[in-house]
């Protein structure tokens, strides 16, 4: 947003101390969240709380419209190879609806967790919920598509090949006057040709 909407000097640093004070406010309640698994640990001991209450990595610590950094991605950032690499944080990064590797983009467990009626009333929250889920909903429609496109695309695959068995078929009359030798040759080429082809649509067709 920042990146897209404010220009200037003044508006840009005013815009970054606001960043910060946020990201401040975020890693002091990951701080307070880990001091406090922390001592439940030691008073407890291992249970089944822990499948709520995991431990929290940094990672973990992003919002619904962020995505966790792959390795590599994380790498470039270290390098500052990655374009402006100043705007991205060091272990997420925003998500985009059509971006590559989003098709199985999951929001961090910290989403999953907690009370139902945590900030579920806050109009932020709301918000930002119905933007996931029209996120969501997109790269299904996206996914249900590409397999119809694929389905079709694999269908065409078959169907070249019946073509194509029937197209060598049809070479083998088409060149007369030839010496015996040579016209036994390329008919004998052709039905190889088609032989193959017919094999490559068998083979395809069992393993599709």
């Amino acid at each position: 947003f920042k990146v897209a909407n404010i220009t200037g000097q003044i508006h840009n640093t005013r815009a970054r101390g606001t960043q910060q004070r946020i990201d401040d406010k975020v890693c002091m309640a990951a701080l307070q969240y880990c001091r406090a698994r922390d001592a439940l640990l030691k008073l407890r001991g291992k249970g089944l709380w822990e499948d709520s209450l995991k431990v929290l990595e940094q990672s973990d610590v992003r919002a619904l419209n962020e995505r966790e950094l792959t390795a590599q991605e994380k790498e470039d950032v270290r390098m500052g190879w990655l374009w402006r690499a100043e705007e991205v944080h060091l272990e997420r990064v925003l998500a985009t609806v059509a971006a590559v590797g989003e098709g199985q983009h999951r929001p961090s467990w910290i989403w999953f967790t907690g009370s139902v009626h945590e900030d579920a009333d806050d109009p932020l929250t709301r918000a930002a919920l119905r933007v996931e889920w029209a996120k969501a909903k997109v790269r299904a429609d996206r996914w249900e598509e590409e397999v119809v496109l694929l389905d079709e695309e694999m269908r065409r695959v078959l169907e070249f090949c019946r073509w194509k068995v029937s197209w060598w078929a049809e070479q083998v009359p088409r060149r007369e006057a030839l010496p015996a030798p040579l016209a036994e040759g390329l008919k004998a080429y052709a039905a190889e040709q088609a032989d193959m082809e017919h094999r490559i649509s068998l083979s395809w067709t069992a393993k599709w």
